[in-house]
């Protein structure tokens, strides 16, 4: 799933014995190493045998650290009757998702030389380049400044991704 990054989104799966024999010795393992993609809990290896109709879960864990799909395949392994079996591959996926991201048309913020009793006005946007809204938008300048915010995101609050809004500082 859609996952932020830097953050966790654990998913389990479960595995269903359907057979008529019991199974033992499952294990899984990655078909390709994804680093951000991990098993976080294994409930199904620590079991000494997995009757017929007993499940088990094994828990993903997903940590990206930049956006875009991550994906890899898992097999399971194990033995019933008949001998060594397998399961898979079984594709386990996710995608980094950045949160909001504003970036100012000017940086820094600079009005360069002003002449006493004049006003100078500044007009920039703002945009969210990120992969989320951006909510509780509010420009401000501090009370004690000289500058004043003249006109704030043309009211908005939100910015959607990809969305621009106005401002002006004198």
């Amino acid at each position: 799933g859609n996952t932020y990054i830097n953050s966790i989104r654990s998913m389990a799966l479960l595995l269903k014995n359907e057979g008529t024999s019991d199974i033992s010795r499952i294990a899984a393992s990655f078909a390709v190493a994804a680093p951000e993609i991990t098993i976080s809990n294994n409930a199904c290896s620590g079991l000494s045998v997995l009757a017929p109709g007993a499940s088990c879960w094994v828990t993903f864990s997903f940590s990206p650290r930049s956006s875009g799909l991550k994906s890899t395949h898992v097999n399971f392994t194990y033995v019933n009757e008949s001998g060594p079996q397998s399961l898979g591959p079984i594709l386990v996926r996710g995608t980094g998702l950045l949160g909001a991201n504003l970036i100012s048309s000017l940086n820094p913020v600079d009005f360069g030389g002003k002449v006493k009793g004049t006003t100078n006005t500044l007009n920039f946007t703002l945009t969210n380049n990120g992969q989320d809204t951006a909510s509780g938008i509010n420009l401000n300048a501090p009370a004690s400044s000289v500058f004043s915010v003249v006109s704030n995101c043309n009211g908005n609050a939100v910015l959607a991704p990809n969305e621009t809004c106005s401002s002006t500082v004198t």
